[in-house]
């Protein structure tokens, strides 16, 4: 009766710990990131000089989902565009693609309340063009002010920070269509 006791009390102890583990995974619930809009590339084109600096704007869109327990899905678009001229007549009409990352969604991780990293592969256009690219978009939930970080594997080590000037990203943990 003793044995059967401790190994009740076993199987019990490890069926909570994978609920835990689980749990702590995020596998227990779905888990979706959703916005679009605005951003403005921080340092521009990431010139050293002052004369060759380019300020450039980003317009993005996410659809990124992850239902319980399962894949990954949904897209991400960004376009970046610059002026035709650096500074004076023409600086401020943003009317040159210089890149465009049109990618599907293959894996989503929440890393906190407010971060969150989606991950893929889709053509690149323009810097780091390619036409299957891995790309992976780390975002910061929230409106004007909340920050982007995109990376493309054909650009090794290069990090695009820009920041939210118009728009919003969102976190749900409500159950939505891919």
């Amino acid at each position: 009766m003793n044995i059967l006791r401790k190994s009740t009390t076993l199987v019990v102890a490890l069926a909570a710990a994978t609920v835990l583990v689980a749990m702590a995974a995020g596998g227990d619930k779905p888990f979706a990131v959703f916005g679009a809009g605005e951003s403005l590339l921080a340092a521009g084109n990431g010139a050293t000089e002052l004369e060759s600096l380019t300020p450039a704007i980003t317009r993005f869109a996410i659809r990124a989902v992850q239902p319980k327990g399962d894949v990954a899905s949904g897209r991400f678009e960004c376009i970046a565009i610059v002026p035709e001229a650096a500074a004076g007549t023409g600086s401020g009409e943003f009317t040159q693609n210089v890149m465009y990352v049109s990618g599907i969604v293959t894996g989503l991780e929440q890393v906190d309340k407010d971060t969150a990293v989606i991950s893929g592969i889709g053509p690149c256009t323009g810097i780091g063009a390619g036409l299957e690219v891995n790309f992976e978009v780390t975002v910061e939930r929230g409106g004007p002010g909340a920050r982007l970080q995109l990376s493309v594997d054909t650009l090794p080590g290069v990090v695009f920070n820009e920041i939210v000037t118009e728009g919003l990203i969102e976190f749900t943990n409500r159950k939505m269509a891919p």
